[in-house]
């Protein structure tokens, strides 16, 4: 990797009390603006706006984090805005602490929190101030710093997943991935491409990057003869079984590797947001063993952790649900063919792939370069998920591929901050072509042609449940998420009494 600077300007001397107080002083003038815009909320001395901030301020450091640790699946389903609530009714109870503080309606209390947040995100974007690098540059003050050339380099996999090459070479060209078309300039990487055997999807070329082999995965789910029922590798049941076939203990992730949303481990030591690892995580009497090895739920507690992330992903989880109406509502306008149906639940769902996940696993990649793992895989499903509702390249589909260069390229920013050298490679599991589904092609679907050839009466395939949990669609439209199996992973391994019963459920 070629050396590079990181955007952003870093405090250089006292940054961080420099920082504590402009927070403080801005939530005080804040409160102030809110003391007279707001209805049903008064302060009336000089000192109570100072010290209510100086208490919020402790609030969001010390009770935020509490609240995650109970109530994670909440702000998960609600992207970010449950957990203002539930803060809400914290920031209550510090204004009735006050003495001559008057709120009469906890939508006040909300409005403040929500504020609170935003202030510390302007304040960030204001200063120009790098988190990633604040927090990098912090902790390897805090560990007396050390030589990266001491190890040898690590390697950053991060797969983009259903990215074919063709698409990609035009995303390059066309300004799409800006992040991949500087290191081809700078010629620190090329592009090439591969082929996939016969079965053409993650499962298969998941199973044999992280394991080695992918004998006998004859797709992502298929009929077992020997066992007389259906495979499939999203189920964190058969994902176990398949990977126990497969793993010889020397996968690609073995040596304390790390391994964040894939489907298989690779024989990692810490994973998050892994299928297989699930049929572990899941049974009530592993878990406590599962505990002892990796900490559940490695990355998403910490994002959510931080107020200021979880009103990020509620404003952009807000805007990619703008965005996949204004995109479907174009499509049917305009008559594009071919397109699926994607209304329903799917605008709602789209946002945990697309945002949610991404920002999550961004989160759990930057732990890992800050602890050193040697080698990490990651799976960026957003494209794949749009891409199989919008078509490959279709405007709203390419939009989601800048983001995830973008994160690409924050990640690439970090790395040269990280306590060793990190090379970033970037690659695909599988491609894909853009045409009709078997039904609006043929006027049937596959069951019914199976059904009509075998002279029997046609059975209808079983429904399936949007995350396990939502109502189902129907199988012949495209109306909920194409990859949930990620937003899966965090459910089942979120702690906590919400996240328990959400397990049980799933």
């Amino acid at each position: 990797m070629s050396e590079g600077h990181s955007p952003g300007r870093v405090l250089r001397t006292g940054r961080t009390l420099a920082r504590l107080l402009l927070v403080w002083a801005f939530v005080t003038g804040a409160l102030i603006v809110l003391d007279g815009w707001l209805s049903g909320f008064a302060m009336r001395s000089w000192w109570q706006p100072p010290v209510a901030a100086l208490l919020l301020g402790v609030l969001a450091a010390v009770g935020w984090p509490l609240v995650m640790r109970i109530a994670l699946p909440i702000a998960f389903f609600t992207f970010g805005l449950g957990s203002f609530l539930l803060m809400g009714a914290g920031v209550l109870a510090v204004f009735y602490a006050i003495p001559g503080v008057e709120v009469t309606s906890f939508r006040t209390s909300v409005v403040v929190a929500v504020a609170m947040s935003g202030i510390a995100a302007v304040i960030s974007s204001v200063l120009a101030i790098n988190e990633d690098e604040v927090f990098f540059r912090r902790v390897r003050r805090r560990s007396g710093g050390g030589d990266a050339g001491d190890r040898p380099p690590g390697v950053l996999f991060l797969q983009i997943d259903g990215l074919g090459h063709a698409v990609a070479r035009r995303a390059v060209r066309d300004g799409s991935m800006p992040t991949l078309a500087a290191w081809l300039r700078s010629g620190s990487h090329v592009l090439r491409s591969w082929h996939t055997d016969w079965s053409s999807q993650t499962g298969a070329s998941q199973c044999g990057i992280l394991q080695g082999s992918n004998d006998g995965v004859v797709g992502f789910r298929w009929y077992d003869k020997e066992r007389d029922r259906v495979v499939t590798v999203s189920r964190p049941e058969d994902a176990a079984e398949v990977e126990r076939q497969h793993s010889d203990g020397r996968g690609l992730l073995a040596g304390d590797g790390a391994g964040r949303g894939n489907l298989f481990t690779g024989d990692a030591a810490h994973v998050s947001l892994t299928m297989s690892s699930l049929a572990v995580v899941v049974a009530r009497g592993s878990r406590r063993e599962r505990r002892s090895r990796d900490r559940i739920g490695a990355g998403y507690y910490a994002y959510f952790a931080n107020p200021v992330n979880a009103l990020r992903t509620l404003a952009v989880s807000l805007v990619d649900v703008y965005r996949e109406l204004t995109a479907a509502a174009a499509q049917r306008r305009a008559d594009v063919r071919p397109r699926v149906k994607r209304g329903g639940l799917y605008p709602l769902a789209r946002p945990g792939t697309t945002v949610i996940i991404r920002d999550v696993v961004v989160n759990a990649l930057l732990e890992d370069m800050l602890a050193g793992r040697p080698v990490v895989y990651a799976d960026f499903v957003g494209y794949d998920e749009v891409a199989h509702h919008s078509g490959i390249e279709r405007f709203d589909t390419l939009e989601v591929l800048r983001t995830i260069d973008q994160q690409i390229g924050r990640l690439w920013r970090a790395a040269q901050l990280a306590p060793r050298q990190y090379h970033l490679v970037c690659l695909s599991d599988h491609g894909q072509t853009q045409g009709q589904t078997f039904a609006d092609r043929f006027g049937e679907t596959v069951e019914q042609l199976i059904g009509r050839l075998c002279g029997g009466p046609v059975v209808a395939a079983p429904r399936r449940r949007l995350l396990g949990l939502l109502p189902p669609a129907r199988v012949d439209d495209s109306r909920r998420a194409a990859e949930p199996w990620q937003v899966t992973s965090a459910l089942a391994e979120g702690s906590g009494p919400i996240a328990r019963r959400l397990r049980d459920r799933v």
